[in-house]
């Protein structure tokens, strides 16, 4: 639920900045009221050591690895590909790092480069934003319902069709066309 609230496209209003700014206010404060001492221990560069670890107690001798998006440096997946190929590059056997990230960015918390084309790769067409908001009702079969806003259209085109586009583009074409008639159910 937590993350279902949250604002989407930061640009959708003037409060979708402040909102989020204090919504991971709330996040951090959670985590550091339920840490029973571990928090200080999760950082990338923990995280790179456990990668090593867990190389060695397989009998391998260097890292084999594949890293997608923000895993490329340290991700949802807490996996710190360049990271660990940094510290340790005499332990790198095979590496894929697709979708890199400017590490110097990241760490620096200024994702300008990343972000540079996203907004031209996330145009909706005014036909679907007209319809916009689109009720979705639950049908007998299933337990489906909400709003379908700008906000989470844009969430939804952005945190899947964009970074997993080979899986989740059917879908969302799918989706788009029930969409622009102004059904919501598959969205």
């Amino acid at each position: 639920m937590f993350y279902l609230q949250q604002a989407g496209d930061l640009n959708s209003s003037y409060e979708a900045i402040p909102d989020t700014w204090a919504r991971y206010q709330v996040f951090g404060h959670l985590a550091q009221s339920r840490d029973k001492g571990i928090l200080s221990f999760i950082t990338t560069s923990n995280i790179a050591r456990d990668m090593l670890a867990m190389t060695e107690a397989l009998g391998q001798e260097k890292l084999l690895y594949y890293g997608e998006s923000f895993s490329t440096a340290m991700g949802l997946q807490c996996a710190p590909g360049a990271v660990f190929a940094t510290m340790f590059p005499d332990k790198v056997g095979r590496i894929v790092i697709d979708g890199v990230v400017d590490p110097d960015g990241w760490f620096t918390n200024d994702l300008d480069s990343q972000m540079a084309d996203t907004d031209k790769a996330m145009q909706i067409s005014s036909t679907v934003v007209n319809l916009l908001p689109v009720p979705v009702f639950s049908s007998q079969d299933s337990n489906i319902h909400g709003v379908i806003t700008y906000d989470l259209l844009r969430s939804i085109i952005f945190n899947f069709a964009l970074n997993s586009p080979l899986a989740f583009f059917p879908t969302l074409a799918a989706g788009w066309a029930e969409l622009s008639a102004g059904n919501g159910t598959l969205i």
